[in-house]
């Protein structure tokens, strides 16, 4: 009874379990195979992904101002000594000897930091024709001993305060007389080294200033005619010897507009011209500027007025000049925010790109782990299912065991008997 149940429970494992067990090992292993593989593609899939960066990001140029605000020459002009010395000469025809109270003129120079007042301002050193002239302080008021004691008209202001001046030497008058006695009139230029200081105390360097004098005899009196005299005209101041520039060319042009005869008037706005760049915070080697003063002035010409030049068209160009100034300022601020906006929007497309990235990094780190989950089962199924394919081997071969077994009984049953 027991070799019958044990054979038909043998029978059992070999016909139903074990072919059973065999089949469903086998498809676990194939397909956690294909999941390997699937999840091998899509992890190389992501990994590409992974590869992605943002695109590249045009950017605006840097903006390149036109024309500097800040002029670094004016600034290391601060720190040196005026320049441009010249004298200012207020003589007309000189017809006779002058005295030590009647003053020549004075000295000008440009200074960045500003003249001291007199007597700190200038200082004469010599020159070729120093034994000409003698000295003046500068003081202030309409006083005697100053260099304009006898054209304080010209400033048209009482309180001004005069520079170091030049009046004649004994050996000027000898060279008036010889000349008056000569009947000609001569005019003669005239050099002195001078030095210049500002009001920091920057010195410069010792320069020639060379000027012209005219003189000789008075011009013959014109004879009344028709009871009517004809007007002499008055000798006008001599033009201050300036360094033929862009700057001194335009401001002779507008000071002309302002005194046609070049009288007091004249050299008044001239220097107002001269400076305005100084005036407008500009150095006044600034071509620029220069260029934009000259276009204004032109522009502008056919309305200028002997009343409107000092008080219409110079403070103008200042105002203009701060007014383009603000526009390169608002030119620049509106390229710097364009340029801010393009690097804004090229990080915001780097931080998608960054975030894509990690995104696809993710998803190829849980392909990877479905990879090695697969691989595990792979491993984990292999031994059942080599035992059971094994043992599959085996049933067949005790099956023919027991065949041939049963084959031999049946062709000698009698031995079998016997036995």
């Amino acid at each position: 009874m027991w070799t019958r149940f044990w054979t038909r429970l043998r029978q059992i494992q070999s016909n139903v379990y074990l072919p059973t067990a065999r089949t469903t090992l086998l498809v676990v292993a194939l397909g956690a195979f294909v999941a390997t593989v699937i999840s091998l593609l899509v992890a190389a899939y992501f990994q590409l992904q992974s590869w992605h960066s943002a695109p590249a990001a045009i950017m605006p140029p840097s903006y390149v101002r036109q024309s500097p605000k800040i002029a670094l020459g004016l600034v290391a002009a601060r720190l040196t000594g005026p320049n441009d010395i010249r004298f200012v000469s207020y003589s007309g025809l000189i017809t006779s000897p002058l005295d030590k109270d009647q003053v020549l003129g004075q000295f000008e120079a440009d200074a960045v930091n500003g003249l001291p007042a007199p007597p700190n301002d200038f200082s004469l050193l010599g020159g070729t024709d120093v034994e000409f002239f003698t000295p003046v302080r500068g003081s202030t008021g309409p006083t005697l001993r100053n260099p304009l004691a006898h054209y304080p008209h010209l400033l048209g202001d009482p309180q001004a305060t005069f520079r170091y001046g030049l009046a004649a030497s004994e050996a000027l008058n000898d060279l008036v007389r010889k000349t008056v006695a000569s009947g000609k009139t001569q005019t003669r230029s005239f050099s002195v080294r001078v030095i210049a200081f500002d009001k920091l105390g920057n010195k410069s360097a010792p320069q020639d200033v060379s000027f012209t004098l005219q003189f000789g005899p008075e011009p013959p009196k014109v004879e009344k005619a028709a009871g009517i005299t004809p007007a002499i005209p008055a000798a006008q101041p001599a033009e201050p010897p300036v360094q033929q520039t862009p700057l001194t060319i335009l401001a002779h042009e507008i000071a002309l507009i302002s005194d046609p005869k070049r009288g007091p008037t004249f050299f008044k706005i001239f220097r107002q011209a001269v400076d305005v760049p100084r005036t407008c915070g500009v150095n006044p080697d600034n071509a620029a500027f220069i260029t934009d003063y000259r276009k204004a002035f032109e522009f502008v010409k056919q309305s200028l007025t002997q009343d409107n030049v000092s008080t219409g068209f110079l403070p103008s160009v200042c105002a203009a000049w701060r007014a383009g100034v603000a526009a390169e300022d608002q030119a620049e601020a509106s390229a710097n925010e364009a340029r801010m906006q393009a690097l804004a929007a090229a990080g915001e497309a780097e931080v998608r790109a960054n975030l894509k990235n990690a995104g696809a990094r993710v998803e190829r780190n849980f392909a990877l782990t479905v990879v090695l989950g697969a691989i595990g089962v792979l491993l984990l199924i292999s031994l059942p299912l080599a035992l059971l394919l094994l043992e599959n081997h085996s049933s067949a071969l005790r099956a023919i065991a027991e065949r041939l077994e049963a084959d031999h009984a049946l062709d000698h049953p009698r031995e079998e008997i016997s036995t």
